[in-house]
C-alpha cells in the first residue's frame, strides 16, 4: 500500500486528505482509499485532528434506500473505481452529487440539501459538508480537467463494440462562450449556444459526451464529433438518424468521409416511387422476425450518384451502377401496422363521407377541404341537381395509398444487416428517451453557464446521473416492471429511511413495493445500515 497527503484549499480553510492506494486480486486498477485527517493551521502548519462526532441525541433522519440502489448501480457500473482513477480525490465528490442529481434533479448547486438529505455521503465516506461554493469550486476545476474527462471516457468505453450518437440542442437560455477552435458561424460571428452529442453502447447506456456550438454545417458537426470520438476507441460509430427526418441529402458526403449511418427514407418520394414498384412483386420473398413481429423484407444494393444537386438512386441494372458508391435498402412490409393503419385509413374516409354526403353547403369547395383535410388527396366531390354534396373515391388514389400502407425503407451503409438495422432503431429510440431524461427529468433543458469549463463539468455531472438512471430504466423495463417510472422508484425508496440515534442507526420498515424494486436489480432486503468502511 501507498499512502500519500494532499491539501485542498476551500475559501480562507485548509484541509488534509490521506490517500492509500492498494491492490486487490482480481481488479485491473489499485483501489484509492481516502480519509480526512483535519484542518491545517494558519499560523503552525500543523494538522488539527478531526473531531470524532457523536452521534446526536436528538435523532436525524435520512433516505436510504434511493441511495442503497444507486449505490448498487454505481458499483456493478465500475463509476465509483473508474471516477477515482480518472480524477483522484474528486471521483467520490463527482459521483456523490450525481447520484444527489438522479433522485432530484434540480441545478448543480443546489445538490447539498439533497445530500444533506440522503445516506449518500455515509456510503461513499465524505465525512465533510456539501456546500454551494464547494460544488461550484468543483464543477470549475471538472470542467478544466480535460485529462481527467478523457480517462474517463477511455474507461467508460474500452471493451465496447458499436456505438451511436445524436445531437440535440441543450442551452438557449443564456450565450456559451468558449468555441474559438471552431471559427466562426454561418453570420460570421463567434459561437455562442451549446449542444451535445451523446454517445451509447449497443445497449443504449451513454459511454460519453462531446458539447459543440449550435449553427455550424451538419456534416461537419458530424465530421468533428467522429474525429473526437475516435480518440477514445479504434472501433467505429454508427450515426442513426431521427425516424421522423428525411436527410437523404447527407448519404453522399457521409459515404465520402467514411461514416457509417443507418437512416430512413420516404418510401412516397419521387427517386423511391420506382424501387418501391420493384420491390412490391418480391415482398413474399423473405419473411424476417425482429423482438416477435413478422416482417417482409426486400434487400436491395442502390447506386447513388447526384444530378443537379438531388440524389438519384440506381438499381443493379441501371446504367452507372457499377461505378456508383452503393448504400444497401431494406424495403419493409409490417402487415400488422398496415391493417391498423387501412383500418384508420377506412374509417375516416368513411367518417368525411358521412359529413358532406347528400347536404348542401353555400360555399361547397371550402367545406370539402375543411372536412377532407389530409385525406383530400383520396377524395372528390361534386354536386347533383338538387345541389347536394356527392362525395366520390379517387380510386387510384385510394390503391396506391394502401399498397404502400405498412411500408417503410430503411437505408444504410454496405455491410450492415437487417437485423443490425432493426436494432439500431430500438437503440435510436433509447437515445430520444436518454435525451428526455437529460432536459426534463434531470431538469437540464438549460445548462447554467456562460463558459465552456462550466458547462462541460456540470453537463459530465448530469451525464454520470443519466447513466445511472439509464440503468434503472434498462432493469425495470426487463424485469417486467416498465409500468414504474425512474422517478416513481427512488421516490418509493425514498420511503426507507434510517434514524440516526445514539446508539447508531436504525431502519425503518421495507414496504412490499420497495422490496420488489430491489429484489429487480439483484439486492436483497437490507437487516442493517451499510456505510463505507474507514
Amino acid at each position: 500500500m501507498v499512502a500519500s497527503r494532499y491539501f485542498i484549499k476551500r475559501n480562507d480553510n485548509v484541509y488534509a486528505y490521506e490517500s492509500v492506494s492498494e491492490r486487490v486480486p482480481g481488479k485491473k486498477n489499485p483501489i484509492t482509499h481516502k480519509k480526512y485527517l483535519g484542518k491545517v493551521d494558519p499560523e503552525t502548519g500543523e494538522i488539527i485532528p478531526k473531531q470524532t462526532k457523536a452521534l446526536p441525541k436528538s435523532l436525524i433522519t435520512k433516505e436510504y434506500g434511493s441511495a442503497l440502489l444507486l449505490n448498487h448501480i454505481q458499483e456493478s457500473l465500475n463509476l465509483r473505481d473508474q471516477l477515482n482513477e480518472s480524477f483522484d480525490y474528486l471521483g467520490d465528490w463527482i459521483l456523490g452529487i450525481a447520484m444527489a442529481q438522479a433522485i432530484v434533479p434540480c441545478e448543480i448547486m443546489d445538490s447539498n440539501g439533497v445530500l444533506d438529505n440522503s445516506f449518500i455521503p455515509e456510503f461513499l465516506g465524505l465525512n465533510v459538508g456539501f456546500e454551494p461554493q464547494m460544488i461550484s469550486e468543483l464543477v470549475n476545476h471538472v470542467g478544466n480537467d480535460r485529462f481527467g474527462i478523457d480517462l474517463f471516457f477511455k474507461l467508460r468505453m474500452e471493451d465496447r463494440t458499436m456505438y451511436t450518437f445524436d445531437l440535440k440542442s441543450v442551452s438557449k437560455r443564456r450565450h456559451v462562450f468558449g468555441w474559438n477552435e471552431w471559427g466562426l458561424n454561418l453570420d460570421n460571428e463567434l459561437f455562442r449556444d451549446l449542444n451535445a452529442c451523446i454517445v451509447t453502447n449497443k445497449d443504449g447506456l451513454p459511454s460519453t459526451f462531446n458539447l459543440f456550438p449550435e449553427s455550424y454545417p451538419y456534416i461537419d458537426t458530424l465530421r468533428h464529433n467522429f474525429d473526437y470520438f475516435r480518440r477514445y476507441t479504434p472501433k467505429g460509430f454508427r450515426l442513426i438518424m431521427e425516424a421522423d427526418s428525411d436527410r437523404t441529402d447527407m448519404i453522399i458526403p457521409l459515404l465520402d468521409r467514411g461514416i457509417e449511418f443507418v437512416m430512413p427514407a420516404d418510401a412516397n418520394a419521387k427517386p423511391f416511387k420506382k424501387l418501391v414498384t420493384r420491390s412490391v412483386s418480391r415482398m413474399g420473398e423473405s419473411v424476417r422476425v425482429h423482438k416477435g413481429r413478422a416482417y417482409k423484407v426486400v434487400e436491395s444494393s442502390l447506386g447513388v450518384t447526384s444530378d443537379k444537386g438531388a440524389n438519384v438512386y440506381l438499381a443493379e441494372d441501371d446504367e452507372g451502377y457499377e461505378n456508383s458508391p452503393k448504400i444497401t435498402a431494406f424495403f419493409c412490409y409490417d402487415s400488422l401496422k398496415a391493417a391498423e393503419e387501412e383500418q384508420r385509413l377506412m374509417v375516416e374516409i368513411d367518417e368525411i363521407e358521412r359529413e358532406l354526403n347528400g347536404k348542401m353547403f353555400r360555399r361547397p369547395l371550402i367545406a370539402f377541404k375543411e372536412a377532407a383535410g389530409n385525406y383530400e388527396k383520396f377524395l372528390d366531390f361534386s354536386l347533383d341537381d338538387d345541389g347536394a354534396m356527392v362525395v366520390e373515391r379517387k380510386r387510384n388514389a385510394m390503391a396506391f395509398a394502401v399498397n404502400r400502407i405498412g411500408t417503410f425503407i430503411l437505408l444504410a451503409t454496405p455491410g450492415i444487416s437487417w437485423e443490425d438495422v432493426m436494432m439500431s432503431y430500438d437503440l435510436r429510440r433509447r437515445v430520444e428517451n436518454l435525451f428526455r431524461d437529460y432536459k426534463i427529468d434531470l431538469d437540464a433543458e438549460r445548462i447554467r453557464a456562460n463558459d465552456l469549463v462550466s458547462a462541460r463539468g456540470q453537463f459530465l455531472i448530469k451525464f454520470i446521473a443519466m447513466i445511472l438512471r439509464s440503468r434503472m430504466e434498462e432493469v425495470l423495463r426487463s424485469s417486467g416492471m416498465d409500468n414504474i417510472m425512474v422517478d416513481n422508484a427512488l421516490r418509493s425508496l425514498g420511503n426507507l429511511r434510517v434514524v440516526g440515534h445514539q446508539g447508531g442507526w436504525s431502519l425503518t420498515e421495507l414496504t412490499a413495493r420497495n422490496q420488489l424494486i430491489l429484489e429487480a436489480f439483484g439486492i436483497e432486503a437490507p437487516r442493517s445500515v451499510m456505510t463505507h468502511p474507514e
